[in-house]
């Protein structure tokens, strides 16, 4: 073993084979882990040697590339310069994707991430997912509307609508909420 990874560390997934996962550690440094040792990001977890696919509804799965805590720099009011968690992503196998499941992967993700659970001297008030593709578009959530979606105080139509979806026609695909 040349590295031991805590339990928190993350790691952009490279390939994942049914018993093993190929992951980038930081700039060139690769290597592989077993995929039992790992908690797996969504659209990757179920194991393809067990005969279920992993990824049911046919979405395409996206990787995370970066994850950033930093003021918000657009200008949606909500957020308007308040510390965010910004997640960059990309299709996993760098194909075109659509609004539906840029929409899907961006709710999975910021429900599962808990924005305000970054530690550091500020807290983030909100979640930001940004698509790395030739089809972009960006996401954004305060802290509150996540917390109500989550506890299922307000529908997934009224999230939403609340959200900010920049470009909003990256999205327009989707089911209209």
């Amino acid at each position: 073993m040349l590295f031991a990874a805590e339990a928190q560390d993350e790691f952009q997934i490279l390939d994942v084979q049914p018993s093993w996962v190929h992951v980038q550690i930081s700039g060139a440094s690769r290597g592989w882990i077993r995929r039992a040792d790992l908690e797996m990001p969504e659209g990757f977890a179920v194991a393809p040697a067990t005969g279920v696919n992993p990824n049911p509804l046919g979405v395409v799965s996206f990787r995370m590339t970066r994850e950033t805590v930093s003021p918000f720099r657009g200008d949606w009011q909500p957020l308007r310069g308040k510390m965010v968690k910004v997640f960059y992503v990309e299709p996993a196998a760098g194909a075109a994707t659509t609004g539906k499941e840029k929409l899907e992967f961006a709710k999975s993700l910021l429900l599962s991430k808990e924005p305000d659970a970054t530690p550091g001297a500020d807290t983030a008030q909100g979640g930001v997912v940004v698509f790395d593709s030739a089809d972009g578009g960006q996401i954004s959530a305060t802290l509150a509307d996540l917390k109500e979606l989550r506890e299922g105080h307000i529908s997934e139509a009224v999230f939403w609508h609340r959200c900010s979806l920049d470009p909003r026609d990256s999205f327009e695909d989707a089911e209209k909420p």
